[in-house]
């Protein structure tokens, strides 16, 4: 398989091209920029806010971008960077790009600011404890979270992408339940339950620890889910995150429903906490990145309401048997004179959040096309 060059943000690497997929000698996926440039702003805004030097661990490295891109940067912000993966070549290609970006690596010794391993991601995360930890695996993150949380410092930042999206959104209820330990299924807003569900997930992990796992910025994007983790050492955040777990009820007619407690149709348990910290997301440096993708999410991100879950009215009318749907900026001005919240959706074109009852929410959508 061909190596060529490919150039992303302000690093030049070689890659290896072909189907995206775990065949590829060395996994590196193009499409997952925008998941990158987020990472880039998020490390920028916690340098600025909260430590000025960062040990920052890479367990599953790939080709090495994110790494490189983060060194290209803030290297005089980072004090120590691993690159790991367990494919010898992964480890190949990776000081292949270092050195291709006139990044150099002495000796392979601890004192060594720049260190490339290939050992199990684990057994990486283990051999030191991390301001900044990026868990970006091909499919679930769950084999690699609780080291990750064990192994992170307190006020430090936890990344975690998972694209096993059909196992937490509901499309498959089994794996949910056997891999995440949360009763799931099919919902028209099911991108944004997959993303609670797997905040849930890590959540709970760390109380184990008794760490919070506080979501900072998180965000589902095409086949992927995306949460970083503001990580505290704290009972008391614990406390605060246990009573954002809960059940939903999903009804026949489209209601969501919160619950305190767990029966044959509801499920659970999911977050249902807030997805974003708006003041964080508006203190993003979105000058470092210049990407118009990013710009957008970010402004989409900001805008959408804290409500959980969302309605597809492309789904709703068809339950409803409305022939039509109305103008969507009309509609939101409608809800809006009747003293309601209502936005958008970053994940759908046909999503809204409100908290309009649903009842008059139909009501409303019928006066307006009669």
């Amino acid at each position: 398989m061909e190596e060529k060059f490919f150039e992303e943000g302000n690093v030049k690497i070689n890659r290896y091209f072909g189907k995206i997929s775990k065949k590829l000698p060395v996994f590196y996926n193009p499409l997952m920029k925008l998941n990158r440039d987020i990472s880039i702003l998020i490390l920028d805004y916690f340098i600025r806010n909260y430590k000025k030097n960062l040990k920052i661990c890479l367990p599953l490295s790939g080709s090495g971008i994110r790494g490189i891109r983060f060194l290209k940067l803030f290297q005089n912000n980072i004090s120590l960077i691993k690159f790991n993966d367990k494919n010898p070549l992964a480890v190949e290609n990776i000081e292949e790009n270092l050195e291709l970006n006139g990044i150099s690596i002495s000796e392979k010794s601890s004192k060594d600011k720049i260190t490339v391993t290939k050992l199990n991601a684990n057994l990486c995360m283990n051999q030191n404890k991390w301001d900044y930890i990026e868990i970006d695996p091909f499919g679930s993150p769950v084999l690699f979270i609780d080291n990750a949380i064990i192994n992170i410092k307190n006020n430090s930042i936890l990344s975690v992408t998972a694209t096993d999206t059909a196992a937490l959104c509901g499309t498959y209820p089994n794996k949910s339940l056997r891999r995440y330990f949360i009763k799931t299924k099919k919902t028209d807003f099911y991108d944004e339950l997959g993303l609670r569900n797997l905040i849930s997930f890590c959540v709970r992990e760390g109380f184990k620890y008794d760490k919070a796992l506080i979501p900072i910025l998180s965000y589902s994007q095409n086949h992927y889910y995306k949460v970083f983790f503001l990580v505290k050492k704290s009972i008391t955040e614990v406390k605060k995150l246990i009573n954002k777990l809960k059940y939903l009820d999903v009804t026949e007619d489209k209601e969501i429903i919160i619950k305190n407690y767990l029966n044959e149709s509801n499920i659970g348990p999911t977050y249902i906490g807030e997805l974003n910290n708006k003041e964080v997301l508006k203190d993003l440096n979105l000058d470092l990145i210049n990407d118009k993708k990013a710009e957008d999410l970010m402004n989409k991100l900001i805008e959408e309401l804290d409500i959980v879950g969302y309605y597809n009215l492309h789904k709703l009318i068809g339950y409803y048997k409305i022939k039509k749907i109305p103008k969507k900026d009309k509609l939101f001005s409608e809800i809006k004179k009747r003293d309601y919240k209502v936005s958008g959706t970053h994940n759908s074109k046909y999503g809204i959040k409100t908290n309009m009852p649903k009842k008059d929410l139909i009501k409303l959508i019928k006066e307006m096309i009669t």
